[in-house]
């Protein structure tokens, strides 16, 4: 029964992947290249992704530096210690580090960008001969 069931999804998966060729075949717009993956959508994400995950990372070493003193007095001055500690730690390299990683896959995006670009120049060049 499991395996009827397996193949009548895969049949549907299938018969939609079809059809999508077939309707983004006729249709060339903004649709077809979303789900072509033509264009990339990670350069808009990163900036929307980058300010809150910053937020978010600053939130908690400023959480972890202003609860240290609490905590010391429940847990210890060892507790104190390890609070302050990584509450600079958070704020410090927490923020570097996605700052790092998010101009790293701008910078890879943009890559793919001039690589598509040089593409389409090479494809335009070699026409041209071709027509000459």
């Amino acid at each position: 029964m499991d395996i009827v069931l397996v193949l009548v999804l895969i049949a549907i998966m299938v018969a939609a992947a079809y059809m999508l060729n077939r309707v983004t075949a006729k249709k060339a717009g903004k649709i077809e290249k979303f789900f072509r993956f033509d264009t990339l959508l990670g350069v808009r994400l990163i900036r929307v992704f980058y300010p809150a995950a910053a937020f978010f990372i600053t939130i908690t070493g400023l959480f972890c530096l202003f609860y240290a003193p609490q905590a010391a007095k429940v847990f210890g001055h060892d507790a104190l210690r390890k609070l302050l500690l990584w509450g600079f730690v958070i704020l410090i390299a927490g923020n570097l580090a996605l700052r790092i990683l998010c101009e790293a896959l701008v910078a890879l995006f943009r890559i793919n960008d001039n690589i598509e670009l040089n593409c389409k120049r090479e494809l335009k060049r070699t026409s041209d001969k071709a027509e000459e």
